[in-house]
């Protein structure tokens, strides 16, 4: 239990670190010319996951998510081919099985997206790019609550149940997306990932889930010298 401690510290450390960084990528064009897309977003999605237990393949679930957070992207607009896009937020990811009528207490998720785009349709108004998308995602919940079990001599016991779990979210997509852009400071995007999402859980590492899945995005950016004409 202390490596698993030791493990969520570091974890927990290394997020806040990766937020600390976001604030200082957003000041950085506020105080230069360096050119930017900054904003929020909305996102959600889905994962169709088999488990797998010390290595057996177990049951199949039908996952979904939903939440928001912040977006940094060096080119929402310019007519230039490549576009780093960056964000971080929280979510919350709901483990469900249809078969069962399951739905599961959703779970934190603390979530950052890397995202390598090339513009292959570029216009003033328009841009459509195409890439691949890497994400990492810290998943936790903790909670305990009370369950009540018959006993032929004692009758009702309660029986006291704790959920404590700490797992590692890795997801490798490919990304496409549209940004709209509005006179010379507001963009409105739209993007899509799809392919390999994956759950390790933490506490024991014989346990993990494999994905399918979905990731869209939506929302809304104002760009810093950043324009269709613009060139660094």
């Amino acid at each position: 239990m202390t490596h698993i401690s030791n493990l969520r510290g570091v974890i927990i450390t290394m997020i806040k670190k990766i937020f600390i960084c976001l604030l200082f990528v957003i000041a950085v064009p506020i105080s230069s010319a360096w050119a930017a897309g900054i904003g929020a977003y909305g996102t959600g999605g889905v994962a169709f996951t088999t488990w797998y237990y010390d290595g057996t393949k177990g049951g199949t679930t039908q996952d979904y998510f939903y939440g928001g957070g912040l977006i940094v992207d060096s080119n929402a607009a310019r007519n230039t081919l490549f576009n780093y896009r960056f964000t971080a937020g929280y979510e919350r990811f709901v483990v469900t099985d249809p078969d069962l009528d399951y739905e599961g207490d959703p779970i934190h998720r603390v979530s950052m997206t890397h995202t390598f785009g090339f513009g292959i349709a570029r216009s003033e108004a328009v841009r459509f790019w195409i890439g691949p998308r890497i994400g990492l995602h810290y998943l936790f919940l903790n909670k305990s609550y009370t369950e009540w079990e018959f006993s032929p001599f004692l009758g009702m016991l309660p029986q006291k149940v704790k959920i404590d779990l700490d797992a590692l979210g890795v997801d490798v997509l490919l990304a496409l997306g549209l940004n709209f852009n509005i006179g010379q400071t507001v963009t409105l995007f739209i993007d899509l990932g799809f392919g390999y999402m994956g759950n390790y859980n933490l506490n024991n590492t014989q346990e993990m889930g494999h994905a399918f899945g979905l990731d869209g995005k939506a929302g809304i950016m104002f760009r810093i010298n950043d324009t269709y004409a613009a060139v660094n």
